[in-house]
């Protein structure tokens, strides 16, 4: 099967499991957001879910910003034990897939467009998927 059987939510899941691999030593302490576990799964990471109706920011939706407490304690995430306070993403994988759900990141695809916040750092892309690392407490211009 091609990676449409999932309405592209597994889109090049083993390149990016290769590349992220590679590039992080450290991935299986790394934060992996995205609409579907097997992603986190195959890269061998931990798993925040992607919220689908956000409406805030793109910086917003990898930390759960103006989420209820209530919906972020049951936020599927691997470890389930995660605190509330950790939640945050040091992955994104924004793919076809996540962009039905929530449409308004689809300038994540074009990582030359001004939208794109300082902080997060392009490591794969292909016409259904890009893979950013949100870099955390970093200044701008770094």
């Amino acid at each position: 099967m091609g990676d449409d059987y999932d309405s592209g939510q597994l889109a090049d899941v083993k390149i990016i499991a290769n590349t992220l691999q590679r590039y992080d030593v450290n991935i299986q302490d790394k934060d992996i957001m995205a609409v579907n576990p097997s992603n986190a799964y195959y890269i061998s990471g931990k798993f925040l879910m992607a919220p689908l109706y956000y409406e805030g920011d793109i910086e917003g939706l990898c930390t759960y910003k103006g989420i209820s407490d209530r919906i972020r304690a049951y936020a599927p995430k691997y470890p389930t034990t995660t605190p509330l306070s950790n939640l945050r993403a040091d992955y994104l994988i924004y793919n076809k897939g996540l962009a039905k759900h929530i449409p308004q990141y689809s300038f994540l695809f074009d990582p030359t467009s001004e939208s794109i916040p300082d902080n997060f750092r392009l490591i794969y892309q292909s016409e259904t998927v890009v893979v950013y690392e949100i870099l955390h407490d970093v200044s701008i211009g770094d």
